[in-house]
């Protein structure tokens, strides 16, 4: 358990381009092979996984990537994680996002939501937004209340450590912007490097402030268990060299040379097959296509899914593990009975609260504006690494507990609403629940994230003027949606449905309101109050239908899904054990965000 408990860790949840031949071979190359592991997806935690398992010379790994390999500007420097005048965002483009789609969400006035996911060698630690960090020590040990002994945030912390090669800030960072040097927090020996930002926008130091003037904290120690608080983000980046450090050039390129780990990219895996073996299904071999062929690859020892939490349960239900009721509607033979497989999703939900800063404040706007600018910090960063690109927009945020942003009198009312609902709810959310409910209670465990990104959210800036953007996302969702296939066709994505804001008692939109009411605060609340001219949207008289209004018309996911091979008892609709097996197989694993089995605030992060 302790050995693919670590991989999970080390993997699931986030430079140098080296000089070595990577053995990638071709579809048809790739089907003659002989592996004693097939991994489903080259992403996060797949090439993390392939590069430890193959730590042994006599494991041969094979793994199957639906993307290729992205090691380019866009990918690479930190500021380009937003629009430049000459350089779209990697979000939406589908050379590197899957670029799915939600079904119309019922609450939010029947909008379909993007859902960015990495599609390439490395996966969603390509274009994710680089934030290194944890979730607090209740969450984890979340895991280990809802019946995974041995999953507690001690050994979670102690394996991401492993993971990590943390490098310390300047005292000029740590005390001007509170770069956090909490050493015995960090590692420094494993693949994913991170370091505080070495830029910071003008409107950091007012956001902190604030914040401060509002009885938020400071927190230096992030990592250590306790998140709530203001605080400066440690980003996966080489500090060497101030570019994204992710699964591809931190675990995979050091050991591409490798004659036991064989990549095959370009090829997506569609379905398992499968026999039974003593009683338990046994996977016997992977199929994937390439171009308009279909391949197959036999399977030694396991197949391990780390497809992600939107692809991982497709696969499982193509390959005839899931839902019965479902798989038989789609005359999919049924090898296993498994219903929990795409349910309990789970993610993080907000609004982005648009702000205009002062004239003159430099922002990622100034460079779409002014072409020169923007040739003028680029050749900064390639000369010195320093300048906006040195960044991405968001370096800084605040977790504010719910007592940190209501009443008690308004804290009261919420609870009783949603007390009243919570006797009603599925028999397999119920133990989650009543976790949740105790962490609405306990200080320690922050309910909602509020980012500073310097840059006005959507729209095309004003030329001339300055923009931030205070995003407010929900941090335990009450919602739970699905992923599941409504087609035998594997090309065809899974439909994925959220079910944002279908909360008990209308909790998830009623907290949301209350954080969105005391964003609005701080947003006049000096200095912050200072160097905002304007409330763009929404303003600063919002009623709460106003709000709520927002909150539909705009509101968006945070693209951090979990959950839908759920690590839970199966009387929970569990999917995988702790060892990470898919019940009722033998040789059927899970490593990827799916396993998640109650969101929180980072998961298990590279």
């Amino acid at each position: 358990m302790v050995f693919f408990q670590s991989l999970c860790v080390v993997s699931v949840l986030s430079l140098r381009i080296l000089n070595v031949n990577a053995i990638e071979v071709s579809p048809e190359s790739f089907s003659k092979g002989s592996y004693d592991f097939v991994i489903v997806g080259g992403g996060t935690a797949g090439l993390a996984l392939a590069t430890r398992l193959t730590d042994d010379p006599k494991i041969r790994v094979g793994v199957i990537e639906a993307g290729v390999a992205r090691l380019d500007d866009k990918v690479l420097i930190p500021g380009l994680y937003t629009e430049s005048p000459t350089t779209p965002t990697v979000l939406g483009d589908p050379k590197y996002d899957w670029n799915f789609l939600t079904v119309p969400q019922s609450r939010l006035g029947g909008r379909q939501l993007p859902m960015h996911s990495g599609r390439m060698l490395g996966g969603s630690s390509g274009i994710n937004g680089m934030a290194h960090a944890r979730a607090s020590k209740a969450e984890y040990d979340g895991f280990e209340t809802l019946g995974n002994p041995g999953w507690n945030f001690n050994v979670l912390q102690s394996a991401m450590k492993n993971s990590e090669n943390w490098t310390a800030p300047s005292t000029f960072f740590e005390e001007t912007f509170f770069a956090n040097n909490d050493p015995e927090d960090h590692g420094t020996r494993g693949a994913i490097k991170d370091a505080a930002y070495l830029f910071y926008y003008d409107v950091v130091k007012p956001f902190f402030q604030a914040n401060v003037n509002r009885n938020i904290s400071i927190n230096t120690a992030m990592s250590s268990g306790n998140q709530r608080g203001v605080w400066t983000i440690d980003a996966s980046i080489d500090s060497q060299n101030i570019t994204r450090s992710f699964s591809y050039n931190g675990y995979y390129l050091p050991h591409a040379h490798r004659t036991n780990l064989v990549i095959v990219s370009d090829s997506k895996a569609t379905k398992l097959q499968t026999k039974k073996v003593h009683g338990l299904v046994a996977a016997s071999a992977v199929e994937y296509t390439s171009g308009n062929k279909t391949y197959c690859i036999a399977v030694r020892k396991e197949v391990i899914l780390s497809a992600g939490p939107l692809q991982t349960p497709q696969i499982l239900e193509l390959s005839g593990i899931g839902n019965k009721t479902l798989l038989n509607s789609l005359s999919i033979p049924v090898v296993l009975n498994l219903p929990g497989v795409g349910e309990n999703e789970q993610d993080h939900f907000g609004v982005s609260m648009a702000f205009q800063s002062l004239d003159g404040f430099i922002t990622p706007d100034t460079a779409i504006n002014d072409p020169a600018f923007a040739a003028q910090q680029m050749q900064e960063f390639f000369e010195n690494r320093t300048g906006i690109y040195s960044a991405t927009g968001a370096t800084t945020l605040a977790f504010l507990s719910m007592q940190d942003f209501t009443s008690p009198e308004t804290a009261a009312s919420l609870l009783r609403d949603l007390d009243a609902e919570l006797d009603h709810q599925p028999n397999q959310f119920q133990k989650q629940f009543a976790l949740q409910r105790e962490w609405l209670d306990d200080p320690n465990v922050p309910q909602v994230e509020v980012v500073l990104f310097a840059t006005l959210p959507v729209g095309i800036p004003e030329p001339g003027k300055s923009y931030y953007t205070l995003i407010v996302f929900s941090q335990h969702l009450w919602s739970r949606g699905s992923v599941h296939i409504n087609t035998t066709n594997p090309l065809i994505p899974p439909q994925i449905d959220g079910q944002y804001l279908n909360s008990p008692g209308d909790f998830d939109t009623k907290l949301l309101i209350e954080a969105m009411k005391w964003t609005l605060q701080l947003s006049q609340t000096e200095p912050l109050k200072n160097v905002t001219l304007a409330v763009l949207n929404p303003s600063l008289n919002s009623t709460d239908d106003d709000l709520r209004n927002f909150i539909v018309s705009s509101g968006s996911t945070e693209w951090h899904i979990t959950g839908t091979a759920a690590m839970l008892p199966q009387d929970q609709n569990g999917v995988v054990d702790t060892q990470l097996k898919v019940y009722g197989t033998s040789n059927i694993r899970v490593v990827d965000a799916s396993i998640i089995p109650i969101v929180s605030h980072y998961g298990l992060k590279l």
